[in-house]
Protein backbone atom coordinates (compact mmCIF):
# COMPACT_ATOMS: atom_id res chain seq x y z
CA UNK A 1 0.00 0.00 0.00
CA UNK A 2 3.13 2.39 0.55
CA UNK A 3 3.83 2.27 -3.00
CA UNK A 4 0.53 3.15 -4.26
CA UNK A 5 0.54 6.42 -1.85
CA UNK A 6 3.84 7.02 -2.54
CA UNK A 7 2.85 7.45 -6.23
CA UNK A 8 0.38 9.75 -5.63
CA UNK A 9 1.59 11.91 -3.01
CA UNK A 10 5.22 12.08 -4.45
CA UNK A 11 3.65 14.36 -7.41
CA UNK A 12 2.03 16.70 -4.50
CA UNK A 13 5.86 16.41 -2.32
CA UNK A 14 7.53 17.33 -5.60
CA UNK A 15 5.35 20.54 -6.36
CA UNK A 16 5.40 21.29 -2.92
CA UNK A 17 9.11 21.34 -3.04
CA UNK A 18 9.05 23.23 -6.01
CA UNK A 19 7.14 25.99 -4.52
CA UNK A 20 9.41 25.85 -1.05
CA UNK A 21 12.88 25.80 -2.57
CA UNK A 22 14.46 27.69 0.17
CA UNK A 23 12.84 25.56 2.71
CA UNK A 24 13.38 22.70 0.35
CA UNK A 25 14.08 19.91 3.50
CA UNK A 26 10.99 21.12 5.85
CA UNK A 27 8.63 20.13 2.61
CA UNK A 28 10.14 16.65 2.38
CA UNK A 29 10.22 16.22 6.16
CA UNK A 30 6.57 17.50 6.38
CA UNK A 31 5.88 14.74 3.32
CA UNK A 32 7.49 11.78 5.10
CA UNK A 33 5.82 12.73 8.30
CA UNK A 34 2.33 13.07 6.78
CA UNK A 35 2.52 10.27 4.50
CA UNK A 36 4.13 8.15 7.83
CA UNK A 37 0.41 9.62 9.81
CA UNK A 38 -1.74 8.71 6.59
CA UNK A 39 -0.37 4.88 6.56
CA UNK A 40 -0.82 4.81 10.26
CA UNK A 41 -4.45 6.44 10.55
CA UNK A 42 -5.89 4.45 7.44
CA UNK A 43 -4.25 0.83 8.45
CA UNK A 44 -5.93 1.16 11.52
CA UNK A 45 -9.36 0.48 10.55
CA UNK A 46 -9.07 -2.18 8.21
CA UNK A 47 -9.58 -5.38 9.97
CA UNK A 48 -12.21 -4.32 12.25
CA UNK A 49 -14.03 -2.85 8.84
CA UNK A 50 -13.54 -6.44 7.16
CA UNK A 51 -14.97 -7.91 10.37
CA UNK A 52 -17.85 -5.43 10.39
CA UNK A 53 -18.69 -4.94 6.78
CA UNK A 54 -17.40 -7.35 5.15
CA UNK A 55 -14.41 -7.71 2.29
CA UNK A 56 -16.76 -6.25 -0.42
CA UNK A 57 -17.36 -2.72 1.32
CA UNK A 58 -14.04 -2.24 2.83
CA UNK A 59 -12.44 -2.82 -0.69
CA UNK A 60 -15.18 0.08 -2.32
CA UNK A 61 -14.12 2.31 0.54
CA UNK A 62 -10.20 1.61 -0.55
CA UNK A 63 -11.46 2.05 -3.83
CA UNK A 64 -12.99 5.84 -3.26
CA UNK A 65 -10.03 6.59 -1.47
CA UNK A 66 -7.77 5.42 -4.18
CA UNK A 67 -9.63 7.38 -6.68
CA UNK A 68 -9.80 10.51 -3.98
CA UNK A 69 -5.92 9.87 -4.84
CA UNK A 70 -6.19 10.08 -8.25
CA UNK A 71 -8.16 13.19 -8.63
CA UNK A 72 -5.42 14.96 -6.30
CA UNK A 73 -3.39 14.01 -8.84
CA UNK A 74 -4.57 14.99 -11.78
CA UNK A 75 -5.25 18.30 -10.65
CA UNK A 76 -2.05 19.13 -9.51
CA UNK A 77 -0.97 17.80 -13.42
CA UNK A 78 -4.21 20.39 -14.80
CA UNK A 79 -3.87 23.17 -12.67
CA UNK A 80 0.11 23.81 -11.68
CA UNK A 81 1.09 26.28 -13.48
CA UNK A 82 -2.19 28.32 -12.50
CA UNK A 83 -1.17 26.84 -8.75
CA UNK A 84 2.05 28.31 -9.05
CA UNK A 85 1.04 31.60 -10.47
CA UNK A 86 -0.59 32.23 -7.22
CA UNK A 87 2.14 31.53 -5.02
CA UNK A 88 4.96 33.25 -7.16
CA UNK A 89 8.09 33.87 -4.79
CA UNK A 90 10.45 35.08 -7.90
CA UNK A 91 12.31 32.27 -8.68
CA UNK A 92 10.09 30.10 -10.72
CA UNK A 93 10.63 30.90 -14.05
CA UNK A 94 10.99 29.30 -17.14
CA UNK A 95 14.74 28.58 -18.63
CA UNK A 96 14.51 27.91 -22.12
CA UNK A 97 18.37 26.51 -23.30
CA UNK A 98 18.85 27.42 -26.69
CA UNK A 99 20.62 24.62 -28.51
CA UNK A 100 24.06 25.36 -29.74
Amino acid sequence: MHTKVDMVLSAEAAYNVDLMHSRSAEAVAAYNGFCTWLLALSMMPVLPMINAFGVAITNAIAAVVAWTGFGMLWATVQYGSQLRALIDVGFLHLIIIEPM
